[in-house]
């Protein structure tokens, strides 16, 4: 079956995007932005507004949402010469835990992308802090030579999290091809992120405000949230004429047991809301049916083609009710792993019964998963969202994706 996912060919999966509907920031209010709601193959496409998702939903809906917070993770520093260095964090190295990581007070190191690296050789690059003291950098080639190693030391005594908000940028997708902009501050960040620790926000979340939020929950949808850091991989273009020539990145995912004892409980439809919170979703589950055969599964479990390599046909309830078990015999009350889950075309979904998304990139294993969901009728949604004006990607508008088995 592994065969099958690995030749999928991406030329299958392109379609023409002028740049003119890329949308280079979000509408006002968010919960404006217009929302397409697909119900299955057989049922015509309907047009409707962000901010009547509610109507649109199965009823005693379980939404679960990714509270990730983005960090200013582009840090400009400057060589005494003048010649510009971007660091780009992507994932800490020391303390490797994300929260350590933040709250530490006088040094860190983290695997980064470096701009203009080639002007940079040994010598360590400082920059004042407006809180007195100094910040210095230092860099070294990562291992497997992809990246590097930089080591962040400062003497003022302030959180690593408090000096990022000094010296560093959001980082807004480089396919919006525009320097950051204040906005972005408060455009790229849902208004339930809450952990730091992504590069990236998890954009289905843009268009949700407070109100929207209390209203579900007034109307009986229960909202749970998940954490899963979102690293720069997700921009990561396939390059290779089949998936199975794409690795996909791995991804950190923290879940507390609270987390699963309501989606245990939960009597309604799962709908995730946005790719990361239905990856979580499904990956809580692949680790949860390896401990049916591993009583201990390493946090690097769930990999791209596990799925595919197992022959798993158990319910959600009976993954859910083995992960709790595990936690309790642990004595833990989180399960944190690491993802690198592929959701591609013949791929069934076990946690999620539905999917909150925007428009993605042509050629992108974001638009694999969409397939995965909605078969070849993606076409079909996608044509109707270019005909009918939608905005695409991460500023731009939604859909709500229900497959034929979910009743509305």
């Amino acid at each position: 079956m592994t065969d099958n996912v690995e030749n999928i060919r991406m030329d299958e999966y392109l379609y023409s995007l002028p740049s003119e509907r890329i949308a280079q920031q979000p509408v006002l209010p968010p919960e404006a932005a217009k929302l397409l709601v697909w119900k299955g193959s057989k049922a015509p496409i309907c047009d409707s507004a962000f901010g009547n998702l509610e109507a649109w939903l199965p009823e005693g809906s379980t939404l679960v949402f990714n509270d990730t917070k983005v960090v200013p993770a582009r840090v400009v520093l400057h060589k005494k010469s003048g010649a510009r260095i971007e660091v780009f964090l992507l994932e800490p190295v020391a303390p490797k835990v994300y929260e350590e990581a933040m709250c530490s007070t006088s040094e860190c190191e983290w695997q980064c992308l470096i701009g203009n690296a080639k002007k940079w050789s040994n010598e360590p690059l400082v920059r004042e802090l407006a809180q007195g003291g100094l910040l210095s950098v230092t860099h070294q080639p990562s291992a497997d030579g992809k990246a590097f190693i930089a080591r962040f030391r400062w003497n003022n005594g302030q959180s690593f999290s408090a000096i990022l908000q000094e010296v560093g940028q959001i980082p807004i997708p480089p396919y919006l091809n525009r320097e950051t902009q204040a906005e972005d501050t408060l455009w790229y960040q849902t208004v339930y992120a809450h952990w730091e620790g992504s590069v990236a926000a998890p954009t289905a979340g843009l268009h949700f405000s407070q109100d929207m939020l209390n209203d579900l929950k007034k109307n009986r949808h229960d909202l749970l949230y998940t954490t899963l850091h979102v690293g720069a991989g997700t921009f990561l273009p396939v390059k290779s004429e089949t998936i199975g020539g794409h690795a996909m990145h791995a991804e950190r995912i923290v879940v507390h047991r609270t987390f699963l004892e309501r989606l245990l409980a939960t009597q309604g439809k799962i709908v995730a809301v946005g790719t990361t919170s239905l990856r979580s979703l499904e990956s809580i589950y692949w680790y949860g049916a390896l401990l049916r055969t591993n009583p201990d599964p390493t946090p690097d479990a769930v990999r791209q083609w596990t799925p595919y390599e197992q022959q798993e046909s158990e319910t959600r309830t009976c993954v859910l009710e083995r992960l709790i078990a595990y936690l309790h015999r642990k004595g833990q009350e989180i399960l944190e792993l690491n993802t690198s889950l592929l959701i591609a075309p013949s791929y069934r979904l076990r946690m999620a019964d539905g999917l909150i998304t925007n428009f993605h990139q042509p050629g992108s294993t974001l638009l694999l998963l969409v397939s995965a969901i909605v078969g070849n009728d993606w076409q079909r949604i996608y044509a109707h969202a270019l005909d009918s004006g939608y905005r695409f990607l991460s500023y731009g508008d939604g859909c709500i994706l229900l497959p034929e088995q979910t009743e509305v």
